[in-house]
């Protein structure tokens, strides 16, 4: 769902118009590290790999693109608009997973009991390895990107009264 350009979102939206979207947002480093470590449980990759290998699948275009995360709001929510589109982060999993649970349910706009005693249980866990302190000498962050601000489509009252407020001191 990443990677869509907006004509594909588009055909989505002209087979399921009233399609909700859940964009579960994660550490783009921490996304990329998880697929280099499903590939090498496919054997694709090994810690013996070379650091431009590595380098090079990371900084390809389709990676790149992955961790777009403004384009990609930007499309969904060009098509769907804000209404049908949620956004939550993938760390929110761990760490409150019930909150997690109940602002997906909310919405959804389905009920929220249901038995809390699966939040905690681990399904198609991968392989656990940390990113070798080797492969990282190589990546720099890029001083040019800056981070931006992420609409998430929060209560628009709430947000135009803090800014009267910042405008008022």
């Amino acid at each position: 769902y990443s990677i869509l350009e907006v004509k594909d979102i588009k055909k989505i939206k002209s087979l399921f118009p009233n399609l909700k979207i859940i964009l579960i947002l994660r550490d783009p480093i921490e996304r990329a590290w998880s697929q280099i470590r499903f590939y090498m449980t496919r054997n694709e990759f090994d810690e013996k790999s070379d650091l431009e290998q590595i380098k090079e699948y990371i900084d390809s275009p389709m990676q790149s693109l992955r961790s777009d995360y403004v384009n990609m709001i930007h499309n969904w929510n060009q098509v769907f608009g804000q209404e049908k589109l949620h956004i939550c982060f993938y760390d929110d999993i761990q760490t409150k997973p019930e909150v997690f649970l109940k602002n997906i349910a909310q919405f959804l706009k389905v009920s929220n009991n249901f038995n809390h005693n699966f939040i905690t249980k681990k399904v198609n866990v991968s392989i656990k390895k940390d990113i070798p302190k080797v492969w990282l000498k190589g990546f720099k962050p890029d001083p040019s990107i800056k981070a931006e601000p992420i609409n998430t489509g929060g209560n628009r009252r709430n947000r135009n009264n803090s800014r009267r407020s910042r405008a008022r001191r």
